[in-house]
């Protein structure tokens, strides 16, 4: 019994963690919503290396790591979603 209960909350874990959405506003305000973030502003930030905003976008990312690791899940998310929204406007 007891297996089948840590069975099924790693299953729905997994489950949570594994679908991740592709858009940052459907993320949750915690360090998972905080990591998924981070990791898309870092492909944003490798793919667009050459952007006039990248400079912003660099600092915007640091802001947002800080404030993630500080645990001020919001700020960080929002500082994460700038950085995806800098470099969209190419």
């Amino acid at each position: 019994m007891r297996f089948a209960k840590t069975a099924a909350t790693a299953a729905a874990l997994c489950l949570a963690l594994g679908a991740s959405g592709a858009y940052a506003d459907d993320e949750p305000v915690n360090a998972i919503g905080c990591h998924h973030l981070d990791k898309q502003a870092s492909q944003a930030l490798g793919a667009n290396a050459a952007s006039a905003n990248i400079e912003t976008a660099k600092h915007e990312a640091d802001l947002g790591r800080d404030a993630c690791l500080s645990g001020y899940y919001k700020i960080g998310m929002t500082h994460y979603r700038r950085v995806i929204e800098l470099l969209a406007s190419k």
